[in-house]
């Protein structure tokens, strides 16, 4: 019984699984620039927003919103940081975001997330950079 195993498993490894691998003959690299389309960043927002415990739902709109403004999507940026409750987190995202926008030249947008911010000296901290064109 056991030459019949070892006649069996040479036949194999001598004759293969009965198929030969296909060469491979051309891959295609596709770059992830780590862009969010419009529409994938609206699904993940209304994700966010749809999320019961406050804590979690700033910290994933915050998320959103820096993405978006990464993407230069001034709406989303706007909606994401508009539905944060906390006003610690609402500021600190509404800030990142305006200054990441003048960065990429959306000073218009960058005003008005700044003007979001509800403490004053953020607030007036972040429209002067704005003002500035620091980047």
């Amino acid at each position: 019984m056991r030459i019949l195993w070892v006649l069996l498993v040479a036949a194999v490894l001598a004759g293969g699984c009965g198929k030969k691998a296909e060469p491979v003959r051309s891959v295609k690299v596709v770059k992830d620039t780590g862009a969010q389309t419009a529409s994938a960043l609206a699904a993940r927002l209304e994700a966010a927003g749809q999320i019961s415990g406050s804590s979690q739902r700033d910290e994933a709109l915050e998320k959103v919103a820096t993405d978006a403004a990464a993407a230069k999507d001034a709406d989303i940026v706007k909606r994401a940081v508009n539905i944060i409750m906390a006003s610690a987190s609402k500021d600190r995202s509404a800030e990142a975001c305006a200054l990441a926008l003048a960065k990429q030249g959306d000073v218009k947008a960058a005003g008005e997330v700044a003007q979001m911010i509800s403490a004053t000296s953020a607030r007036d901290r972040t429209l002067a950079a704005i003002a500035k064109g620091e980047k």
